[in-house]
């Protein structure tokens, strides 16, 4: 078999396994959701917004914010707690 004929072999079969278009729709934004998004966005310092998707709609918005002392800071509370 040719190269070509191989080539379109496979395109063939990748455009079986492609779902069609109105499936690759993208997500549907409730009310508010992409406001929501933002506001949680903006709030953050350091941290990550995780947005789960089933079925083209969002259905969780995970939040996880992370503080950052710096050494100094953790020393100095160490020692006021006890903690060496």
């Amino acid at each position: 078999m040719g190269e070509s004929a191989l080539r379109a072999q496979l395109e063939s079969r990748l455009e079986d396994l492609r779902p069609p278009k109105e499936e690759m729709a993208r997500p549907r934004l409730r009310r508010g959701v992409l406001r929501f998004i933002c506001e949680t966005v903006s709030r953050l310092k350091y941290g990550q917004v995780i947005i789960y998707v089933q079925d083209g709609e969002i259905i969780q918005i995970d939040t996880t914010e992370k503080v950052r002392f710096s050494q100094c800071s953790k020393r100095v509370e160490g020692e006021a707690a006890g903690v060496r």
